[in-house]
């Protein structure tokens, strides 16, 4: 959970500010890993002078799908919940309409 955090950071980030203005919290340590993983999916394209230094970050277009099925779960698992709230609902009213 706290990957996502900052992750969703990160792009706020390089959204608002731009990678010049927000480097050194971007490239802290404690948002390495995150970096990396918007790196792994697409998101972001890390330019680096060397294998370890990272002189630049750039958003890619597939920041905005990431975003959107972030979304798109977060929905689902709630439409999920209040669907089998009613599902058990519905059932206790029914088993205690007809007698079993």
């Amino acid at each position: 959970m706290f990957l996502r955090h900052r992750m969703n950071v990160i792009i706020h980030l390089l959204e608002t500010q731009g990678f010049k203005k927000a480097k050194r919290q971007i490239l802290s340590p404690k948002n390495k890993l995150a970096l990396l993983s918007l790196a792994d999916t697409g998101c972001v394209k890390l330019e680096r002078n060397s294998a370890l230094d990272i002189k630049r970050v750039i958003l890619l277009d597939h920041y905005a799908t990431y975003k959107l099925e972030r979304q798109d779960v977060w929905a689902n698992r709630i439409i999920g919940f209040v669907l089998g709230v009613a599902t058990s609902v519905a059932a206790a009213l029914i088993s205690g309409i007809l007698p079993i």
